[in-house]
C-alpha cells in the first residue's frame, strides 16, 4: 500500500515544478510520437498476437487514430493551454480584467476494461499529458502482448514522477488499494456494470469520474434503405474487432417489408467480405481471451433455434462468425444480456412508433445508426432520442472523422478526440482582476439615485 501513496505523493509534487511547464510536455508529446513510429511494425504484431487483426484494421482503428492525436495536440498545444482574455459586459460596468484558462486535474487514474488497447490506452494518455496531469495507466489483462508493448514505449519516455503503468496482472486486493487513493480525476472505459462500480467507489470523495460506457447502440433499416449498401458497410463494422466496440451497432431493428431482401443481401456481402477472401478469412479479428470466447458462445448455443444466419465458430483460433439472431421483443433474453462480440440481435418493426419504444427502452446510446432516404425519419430520430451521434447511411465512421467520441447517460458523461479530450482533462479557472474605480453606482442604494443607477447599468 505504501508504495501505491509513494508514488502518488511523488507525482503530485512533481505537478508543482518547472520541469512540467507547456514546453517540456510539448517535447515528451513529440518524443511519444518518435517511438510510436519506430515502434509501428512491433504494434501491428502485438494487435496481430492477440487478436489476429490485420495490418489494415490495426491502422485504421489504433495506430493513424494516436498518431492523428498526437499531430492535434504537438499543434495546438500552446494555444490550448494559454490564457483567453474575455471582454466585460459592458465596457464601464465593473470594469476589470478578466481571463479563462484551463488548467490540469492534478493526477488522473486510467482504465480501460477491454477494446481496443492501444487506442484506449494512449488516447486519454496523450491529452492527460497536454493538459499537464501526472498519470496513472492501468493495462489491459486481455491484450497481454499489446500491454508488454504499450509498458516499454511508456518506460522509454516518461518517468514515473510523470507516468506511472500498473501491471495488467494486479489482482483485486491491488486494485482496492489503487481506488483507495486520492486521485483528482479517473477515467475508466468499459462495462456499464464495472464503470457504475467505478463511480460508486470514488464519488463519496467526490473524486471527479469520468466513464465511457457501452450501451446497446441501435441500428434502424428502414423500408426505403439501400440493403445492398446497408449489408455490405454492416458486415464490415461488425467484423471490426470481432463487434468488440464501445460505438458499434448492438441490435438491428428493420421494417417486416424488407426483412428477408436484407437476409439475403447480408449473406451475399458475408461470403464476398470474408467467406471467399482469403486473405480477410485469415485476418478475422478473434476474441481476445476464453471466458468472453466462451460466454459469447453460450448466447449462441441457447439461442441456436433462433439463428437467422451464422453461428459458427471455432475453438481453436478463438473466432466467431457474425451471427444474427431473431428477437420477437425487448424482454428477449438477447436483449437483456450484454453482448460483447460479432452477435447481432434483430427486430423487426412495423410503424415508426416502434423504433422509438425500443430504442427508448435502451436510453442514451453512444451512436445511432439509420439507413433510410426519408427526410423526416431522419429528423423524427435526430430530435426524439437523446444520443451523442446520429450516423446516417453509414456505420462507424465517426472513428475517422474530426468528431467527438463518447456519451451521455447510460452511455457515459465524457466526450474524447482532439479539443474535446483536451476539455474533458482540464478544466476553466477563471482570473478576475478589478480596476480601481470599477463601477461605483453599485454602492448607491437610495430611491432617488435608481434612475440615474439603471442609466449606468
Amino acid at each position: 500500500m505504501s508504495d501505491f501513496i509513494n508514488l502518488l505523493d511523488n507525482q503530485k509534487t512533481y505537478f508543482y515544478t518547472d520541469d512540467y511547464k507547456v514546453v517540456k510536455r510539448l517535447e515528451l508529446l513529440k518524443r511519444l510520437k518518435n517511438i510510436l513510429i519506430e515502434e509501428e511494425e512491433n504494434i501491428y504484431e502485438a494487435l496481430k498476437i492477440d487478436f489476429n487483426k490485420s495490418r489494415v484494421e490495426s491502422y485504421m482503428t489504433e495506430f493513424s487514430q494516436i498518431i492523428n492525436e498526437l499531430n492535434y495536440f504537438i499543434k495546438n498545444i500552446k494555444r490550448l493551454t494559454k490564457k483567453r482574455y474575455v471582454a466585460n459586459d459592458i465596457k464601464t460596468l465593473f470594469s476589470s480584467k478578466n481571463y479563462v484558462q484551463y488548467v490540469p486535474y492534478g493526477s488522473v487514474l486510467i482504465m480501460c476494461e477491454f477494446s481496443l488497447p492501444f487506442y484506449f490506452s494512449f488516447i486519454p494518455l496523450i491529452a492527460s499529458i497536454a493538459c499537464g496531469n501526472t498519470v496513472f495507466i492501468k493495462l489491459a489483462d486481455y491484450a497481454p502482448t499489446c500491454s508488454k508493448l504499450i509498458f516499454k514505449i511508456i518506460g522509454a519516455i516518461f518517468k514515473k514522477s510523470q507516468v506511472i503503468v500498473l501491471d495488467e496482472t494486479l489482482d483485486e486486493e491491488k486494485m482496492k488499494e489503487i481506488y483507495s487513493l486520492n486521485f483528482d480525476l479517473v477515467f475508466f472505459a468499459g462495462t456499464q456494470k464495472k464503470g457504475k462500480s467505478i463511480i460508486k467507489e470514488f464519488a463519496p470523495r467526490n473524486i471527479e469520474t469520468k466513464v465511457f460506457l457501452i450501451n446497446k447502440n441501435p441500428l434502424v433499416i428502414d423500408r426505403t434503405a439501400n440493403l445492398e449498401l446497408a449489408a455490405k458497410k454492416i458486415v464490415w463494422a461488425k467484423a471490426i474487432n470481432s463487434g468488440l466496440t464501445f460505438y458499434g451497432p448492438n441490435f438491428i431493428l428493420i421494417h417486416e417489408s424488407i426483412y428477408n431482401s436484407f437476409i439475403e443481401n447480408f449473406k451475399k456481402e458475408w461470403e464476398s467480405q470474408y467467406l471467399l477472401n482469403d486473405e480477410y478469412k485469415a485476418n478475422y479479428t478473434k476474441i481476445p481471451t476464453p471466458q468472453l470466447f466462451n460466454d459469447l458462445v453460450k448466447i449462441i448455443e441457447q439461442n441456436r433455434s433462433k439463428i437467422i444466419f451464422g453461428g459458427d465458430y471455432d475453438k481453436e483460433k478463438q473466432t466467431i462468425d457474425i451471427t444474427l439472431i431473431e428477437s420477437e421483443n425487448l424482454k428477449s433474453s438477447i436483449m437483456l444480456t450484454d453482448i460483447l462480440g460479432p452477435i447481432l440481435p434483430v427486430i423487426k418493426y412495423n410503424n415508426t412508433s416502434d423504433i422509438f419504444g425500443v430504442i427508448e427502452h435502451n436510453k442514451t446510446p453512444n451512436s445511432i445508426y439509420l439507413f433510410t432516404k426519408d427526410k423526416e425519419l431522419i429528423k423524427e430520430v435526430d430530435t426524439m432520442i437523446d444520443s451523442k451521434l446520429l450516423v446516417v447511411n453509414d456505420v462507424m465512421i465517426q472513428i475517422f472523422k474530426k468528431v467527438p467520441i463518447g456519451g451521455i447517460g447510460n452511455s457515459g458523461n465524457i466526450s474524447c478526440k482532439r479539443l474535446h479530450s483536451f476539455t474533458s482533462f482540464s478544466y476553466p479557472k477563471v482570473f478576475i482582476k478589478s480596476r480601481k474605480n470599477s463601477f461605483k453606482y453599485r454602492y448607491v442604494n437610495g430611491h432617488d439615485d435608481f434612475e440615474k443607477f439603471k442609466k449606468k447599468f
